[in-house]
């Protein structure tokens, strides 16, 4: 009796990894033919924040210095 359910246990689970095998294999096709429906998942993030002017900073203006005169 015990290797009846053995062999049952080793096909099942042959079963379940060949459908998630082919479940993601059938989506890595479909990004494939289909590459502006399925992005990369770093290219939906959007564009790199650009960087900051030399009179900016994140945040705001640089003020000048104390001892400084403001340049105009």
């Amino acid at each position: 009796m015990p290797v009846p359910l053995a062999r049952a246990a080793l096909i099942a689970g042959a079963v379940w990894i060949g459908g998630a095998a082919a479940l993601v294999t059938s989506a890595e096709i479909d990004r494939r033919l289909h590459p502006l429906e399925y992005p990369l998942p770093y290219e939906m993030e959007g564009p790199a924040d650009p960087a900051p002017s030399p009179d900016e900073n994140s945040f705001g203006p640089v003020m000048p210095a104390p001892d400084e005169e403001p340049a105009i």
